[in-house]
């Protein structure tokens, strides 16, 4: 799969980006938005991109960030949907960035370029992100991108600062091809 707007692409999980993965995996900052409490193994990253193409299987796919300049690129992010419920038609987005390529709206086509994938390839009904309160760039992106903030969950996500609450983003199909329209 390959998906690409301007200089961005989305592109499978490939063997080739184990180490990468494994760096953000085990970097224990991005712990608290990916709900990771433990280090994961290069084995286990290893076997994940192993399955990771078959969603019947797995309940996650992870799509790589590739940021193209020339006839190269370099992978910046990646998006996960995950919590794939094949019977209810919906799955969970979330997105990483790499520090040196944020605010420049990588994440933004990357999200968009997702959106698409599901919607007109996988055929769901609906997406949905949940953003912790203190991750004010995740909740301007969701918004900015047409999801509609369907509650909060008070206290949620225990951290350094004490308990931080979490917001829930979702976004039919409908309202993707609306959005399409205008």
């Amino acid at each position: 799969m390959y998906l690409q707007s301007g200089n961005i692409a989305l592109r499978a999980v490939e063997p080739s980006d184990s180490e990468l993965l494994y760096v953000w995996e085990n970097d224990v900052a991005l712990w608290r938005v990916s709900d990771r409490l433990s280090p994961i193994s290069k084995f286990e990253i290893e076997q994940f991109i192993l399955s990771s193409n078959e969603v019947r299987h797995q309940s996650q796919i992870r799509l790589m960030v590739d940021l193209k300049q020339g006839s190269s690129s370099k992978t910046i992010g990646s998006v996960d949907l995950y919590d794939f419920d094949l019977y209810h038609s919906r799955a969970g987005v979330g997105i990483f960035i790499t520090e040196e390529h944020r605010q420049k709206s990588y994440a933004k086509i990357a999200i968009q370029l997702a959106e698409s994938y599901c919607f007109n390839t996988l055929k769901l009904h609906q997406l949905y992100a949940l953003v912790g309160s203190q991750n004010a760039h995740s909740l301007r992106l969701f918004a900015s991108l047409g999801y509609r903030e369907t509650g909060i969950r008070s206290d949620w996500y225990l951290t350094k600062e004490g308990f931080e609450s979490q917001h829930c983003f979702q976004k039919t199909i409908h309202e993707f091809q609306a959005l399409k329209i205008k």
